[in-house]
């Protein structure tokens, strides 16, 4: 029977932050006992010994394969052990605030899948760098465009589940690193017609005090990395849908303002509507 919630994490090189966060997973939300899973995509430092002081669903992976990879192996895992009745995933580098599992747990008994948005309109932005803000606006459009669902925030790592979701897309997942957040998303959305979407506020935990990880990445990247990012979350896009075999030109278009007619020639043309 199916009536634990599985809190999970990939996590890579985070023994800076790991134990903490740990620490603070409840045991049991509202009388429902939670099970961790952690999932160790190839680190270089104590994070899997760390976490093994904390669950003994520990997955080590033999080499950095990316958080997506990472993502599908730790949610097939949850799938395939049978325990539980909804999924919270969640990132353990000191960016999400793990307070508000239990909020997302209780907004799931209403919601197919509720997320922690750095984007709501209640959210604090004070921190986010510019091209996070950019990178977030399109494709919060994209995925608006395709869906016709308005979320603020699709590139979230902190979101949970109904287990009926995770186990209809986890098989099918194919982003390997960056953009496994629109993925797990698109397909939920593909997989049910009458899918209930729900975000929370979350503030955009961008300080350069969570971590001397998080402080060097922000402090030393470069316009060239920034780009790669958009780049891999378009192509991350661009293959899912392909994978999906969407045929949505129709439906952007209409989610757009737009609609398709015929042509005398039999050409498709667009015309507002």
């Amino acid at each position: 029977m199916n009536n634990e919630i599985a809190l999970f994490s990939p996590i890579f090189n985070e023994q800076e932050t790991l134990g903490e966060i740990l620490a603070r997973i409840p045991v049991k939300i509202d009388g429902v006992k939670t099970r961790l899973y952690i999932v160790d995509d190839g680190s270089e430092d104590r994070s899997a010994e760390i976490a093994r002081e904390f669950t003994d669903n520990v997955i080590v992976l033999p080499h950095n394969m990316g958080v997506g990879a990472a993502t599908k192996v730790g949610l097939q895992k949850i799938v395939q052990d049978g325990n539980a009745s909804h999924v919270i995933k969640f990132d353990a580098d000191g960016q999400h605030d793990i307070e508000l599992i239990p909020r997302v747990y209780r907004l799931l008994s209403h919601h197919d899948v509720v997320t922690c948005s750095r984007f709501h309109p209640e959210s604090d932005q004070s921190s986010t760098p510019l091209d996070r803000l950019i990178l977030n606006i399109t494709f919060s459009s994209v995925f608006k465009a395709i869906t016709g669902v308005a979320l603020s925030d699709v590139r979230t790592g902190f979101m949970g589940f109904r287990i009926e979701h995770v186990e209809l897309v986890a098989p099918h997942l194919i982003v390997e690193r960056y953009g496994i957040p629109i993925e797990l998303l698109l397909r939920v959305w593909n997989g049910r017609a009458d899918v209930s979407f729900y975000e929370i506020p979350h503030p955009a935990m961008y300080y350069e005090d969570i971590s001397q990880k998080l402080n060097h990445r922000y402090s030393t990247e470069t316009l060239d990395a920034k780009s790669r990012r958009v780049s891999d979350a378009y192509n991350a896009v661009l293959r899912v849908v392909d994978d999906m075999n969407l045929d949505i030109r129709g439906e952007m278009f209409m989610n757009n303002g737009f609609g398709l007619i015929n042509s005398s020639k039999g050409e498709k043309q667009m015309i507002a509507v």
